[in-house]
């Protein structure tokens, strides 16, 4: 019943459960206006080892700043399935770089990451992504 659903503007909608890894929720996040957001939804092709999940969550700590929120995408068994990130960088090549190093994606453990351009929803952000005015 969602109106956007209803009116076919969505290319596809992908459900997943979520499992938020920043402790924090996407109102809680302090970013910078001139910076571009995007969301990178990465379903797995295969489990990752132990050590992989290791230097994974190392690896995202430095960059815990950009991170409007991120976290295990899983299956109704609780399952990880891949992962998704909301991300705030400079511009895409700063993007690009975070992915092509992240340890997930380097050792192949997504089958193909798709990468959209985003904005945080709610009232406070409805000037932003060009939704009218709040009122």
């Amino acid at each position: 019943e969602e109106p956007y659903a209803k009116a076919g503007l969505f290319e596809d909608i992908v459900l997943h459960r979520f499992e938020n890894q920043t402790g924090r929720t996407q109102f809680q996040f302090d970013g910078n206006p001139d910076h571009s957001r995007f969301f990178l939804y990465c379903a797995a092709a295969e489990a990752p080892s132990e050590a992989l999940i290791q230097a994974h969550e190392e690896y995202c700590r430095k960059f815990n700043a950009h991170f409007i929120c991120r976290g295990a995408l899983l299956n109704d068994d609780g399952a990880w399935t891949g992962a998704a990130f909301f991300v705030e960088f400079s511009d895409a090549a700063e993007m690009t770089a975070f992915m092509a190093k992240e340890p997930f994606s380097a050792a192949g453990a997504f089958e193909a990451p798709r990468v959209h351009r985003w904005t945080q929803g709610g009232r406070r952000n409805l000037n932003a992504s060009g939704g009218g005015s709040e009122g």
